[in-house]
């Protein structure tokens, strides 16, 4: 490949890969916060469902990448950056969700 289209597949990326810190700093703070609530079960079922994600993402779209426009570089970016965003959100989800959590350390939605 000629550099000015690996540099451009490099951009995408990077950009990608660096987007992920926001989820894994969302994360970092909502898992401290079920593990010391002992929600340990509710904690640990996204970490145990997202871990195969990135798998599926990269092996379902990889035989894609020819036709949709994506380079696998690309690809690579967006199945490694889901896992933290996913468990981030469904951890979140829940705390939203669950009114005796809500009521026991007063929480309140935004």
């Amino acid at each position: 490949p000629e550099p000015a289209t690996l540099l451009a597949a490099a951009r995408s990326y990077w950009l990608l890969a660096t987007a992920v810190w926001i989820g894994g700093f969302m994360r970092k703070g909502v898992d401290g916060f079920m593990l010391g609530s002992g929600y340990l079960i509710t904690y640990l079922m996204p970490s145990i469902l997202s871990g195969g994600l990135p798998l599926v993402i990269w092996f379902v779209g990889k035989p894609a990448t020819s036709t949709n426009g994506f380079s696998p570089l690309t690809l690579l970016g967006v199945a490694m950056g889901t896992d933290d965003w996913i468990n981030a959100i469904a951890l979140l989800l829940f705390i939203a969700c669950a009114r005796d959590l809500q009521k026991r350390y007063d929480l309140r939605l935004l």
